[in-house]
């Protein structure tokens, strides 16, 4: 938990300040089972995956991921508790920092190849995506995918290191 928190602390006064949270699911719950995530009629993700199977979920003032999602930090589907915590943090990131992200999602969707199909879904979901992929740089981790000739995984770990040093000051 500590390795999914702390690099993006700067960002958790502005989540604080709006009233957002992030819930630790037990291990027999699903992210829909929670009232403020549940839909009716909610099928599938825009990437086919069942809502009833995914281990993490965000909207603007609530994110959850189950219990056994924060052991995983290796697979391509590991750190979900990050990727859910930095979707909270987009959503609150402000001025500048959000600014550069945009600008760079933009740029990442032109040239089309930077980045994966999911990550490309939305700005919140790149950013997401993209923190995942820093964190297991930082920690030496397996890369679910090389940095762009672009640079704009370099431009964007320049975000999150802007991030973990506002926590750090």
């Amino acid at each position: 938990m500590c390795a999914s928190v702390a690099p993006i602390a700067g960002a958790l006064p502005a989540v604080v300040a709006a009233g957002a949270r992030i819930r630790i699911l037990s291990i027999d719950a699903r992210p829909t089972d929670v009232p403020e995530l549940s839909l009716p009629n909610r099928g599938r993700t825009d990437d086919h995956r069942s809502y009833e199977a995914i281990g993490g979920l965000a909207a603007p003032r609530l994110a959850v991921a189950r219990i056994d999602e924060l052991l995983d930090v290796v697979s391509d589907s590991g750190f979900v508790f990050a990727h859910e915590l930095a979707h909270l943090a987009f959503f609150h990131l402000a001025g500048a920092l959000r600014a550069e992200v945009e600008a760079l999602y933009v740029e990442a969707t032109e040239l089309g190849w930077v980045a994966e199909a999911y990550a490309l879904e939305n700005t919140d979901e790149f950013f997401a995506v993209s923190y995942t992929d820093w964190l297991r740089a930082r920690f030496g981790l397996p890369l679910r995918r090389e940095p762009d000739e672009a640079g704009i995984f370099d431009r964007l770990s320049a975000v999150f290191e802007a991030l973990a040093r506002d926590a750090r000051e």
